[in-house]
């Protein structure tokens, strides 16, 4: 996305309850409709999305000097205190020029030769994100948008929650990649109390692949993906279909990446996951 920011953010704002960064109600804005605008979305604690570009120190009325990011929509500069912008404690102010920022408009007073210009608050933004996102969050129902990638997973706004969405929970074809911006339906899934929120985009989308049928004492190979706390194995049988190994007959004990040959004993699960047999390591 940075190679458009110039272009798609000229007179743009975004309009949304969703998540931060989701391209929802777009307003494009002239020199009269910015001030109309602005004033109905500070009474009304509208959150708007908008485009930063770097950062830099102002003196303030009463002398003292702050640290802003910086932004506009093409007749109106923004500026986002660095105090206001709610970053995470590894996160850098630049992660925040990859993507459009939630903001509630904070003020009206800085003054910046020939230019309006709107003070957000991007943390009260994202407090009004989760309390209208409660609901949907109790029924683990999302609206997300990828915001920076990690190794292993990437980091997601999910309805104004900061989460984790694991590469392996992105979609059920595992070669497929993400990128920064995209958004999308997630299920959050069930974590420790304390850990960072996990959340999926594969288990919010039909599984292409769960039509296959697999019949009692059948015999097919896949690939050992995962070692599970209660002893079994998960195995990947083709793209999407994951089945459970019981490890209890097997010749010997392989590693993760090992091609396996595996035996249909039974299904406990709806759709393609079952718990299976060991078979033999070559047929």
């Amino acid at each position: 996305m940075e190679g458009d920011l110039p272009v798609e953010n000229n007179r743009l704002f975004y309009v949304n309850v969703l998540a931060e960064g989701a391209k929802e109600g777009e307003q494009v804005l002239d020199h009269i409709k910015v001030d109309l605008a602005a004033r109905a979305w500070k009474r009304g604690n509208t959150v708007v999305h908008y485009k930063l570009y770097g950062t830099e120190t102002l003196e303030m009325k009463d002398g003292t000097k702050k640290e802003m990011l910086f932004g506009d929509v093409g007749v109106a500069k923004i500026y986002l205190p660095l105090e206001m912008a709610a970053l995470d404690p590894k996160q850098r102010p630049s992660d925040l020029f990859k993507y459009w920022v939630s903001g509630v408009i904070e003020d009206f007073d800085i003054k910046d030769t020939g230019n309006r210009v709107l003070v957000m608050n991007r943390a009260k933004a994202l407090k009004i994100l989760k309390e209208r996102n409660a609901l949907k969050l109790r029924e683990r129902k999302l609206y997300a948008v990828i915001q920076r990638e990690l190794i292993g997973a990437y980091l997601v706004n999910a309805g104004g929650y900061t989460a984790l969405l694991p590469k392996a929970y992105y979609d059920w074809d595992r070669d497929k990649k993400a990128r920064i911006g995209e958004e999308f339906p997630v299920m959050v899934l069930p974590s420790r109390e304390g850990a960072p929120m996990i959340v999926s985009r594969r288990d919010a989308i039909t599984n292409p692949y769960a039509m296959l049928n697999l019949n009692k004492n059948a015999e097919v190979g896949g690939v050992l993906t995962r070692m599970n706390r209660n002893g079994t194995f998960l195995v990947e049988i083709t793209k999407g279909v994951t089945v459970s190994v019981d490890p209890i007959n097997m010749r010997r004990i392989p590693e993760l990446g090992d091609f396996v040959t595996i035996r249909i004993i039974g299904n406990n699960h709806s759709g393609p996951y079952g718990v299976f047999e060991y078979a033999t390591d070559a047929i």
